[in-house]
């Protein structure tokens, strides 16, 4: 459902020259600048909203009434494929993981300016790295220094995309080609290390 509503919300920029028209990417007959159309996405964000927040706060609440009434053995048997893994103190971390994710679809689909998403998005996942490595929220510490070197993984792609924002790169050009490869580099050398302490 969500990739439904995110398919909606993306629109595609086109320069023609006397004016800039916005066109939506799944079916470009549509104008995004129309009337009938923001009414649309109006009521495509709710529901985003609603399904995206309302879905973890709602297993919480289910999860609190069933701690209050069944007791927390009932609790913890019922929602053990969500709290698997984390630690007594943070049971419902995946619902934080949840809204992170969330979070980043709003900002990538909502926000126009390429420079101004770039720098949301590396304000976000920073939020979340210090959250991560403050709380810990992992019983296993190798899980919570995987996942902190996941999102400054994460952190440092993102920053790294700002440079090809800049003008004084050119695609195709000696500082494009070192900054892919170093990309790239950090990117495959995470999915190595997961798939070395993973694949023991």
């Amino acid at each position: 459902m969500i990739d439904q509503i995110v398919s909606f919300n993306r629109c595609q920029e086109f320069d023609l020259g006397t004016h800039v028209i916005r066109l939506l990417t799944i079916d470009p007959r549509v104008d995004c600048s129309a009337t009938q159309y923001r009414r649309h996405q109006v009521v495509s964000v709710i529901f985003l909203l609603v399904y995206g927040v309302g879905i973890p706060i709602g297993f919480r609440l289910v999860g609190f009434a069933l701690n209050i009434t069944k007791g927390r053995k009932f609790e913890d048997d019922t929602f053990m494929f969500l709290r698997k893994g984390f630690s007594d103190q943070y049971p419902y971390w995946e619902l934080v993981n949840l809204m992170r994710k969330l979070i980043l679809v709003i900002i990538v689909v909502f926000m126009v300016d390429p420079v101004l998403e770039i720098y949301v998005v590396s304000w976000s996942i920073l939020a979340f790295l210090i959250v991560q490595v403050l709380i810990q929220p992992y019983q296993n510490h190798l899980i919570n220094r995987l996942e902190t070197l996941s999102l400054t993984t994460i952190l440092v792609s993102v920053n790294m995309a700002l440079l090809w924002q800049s003008h004084l790169f050119t695609e195709g050009g000696a500082v494009d080609w070192v900054l892919r490869v170093v990309l790239i580099s950090l990117q495959g050398g995470l999915l190595a290390i997961f798939v070395v302490i993973f694949g023991k």
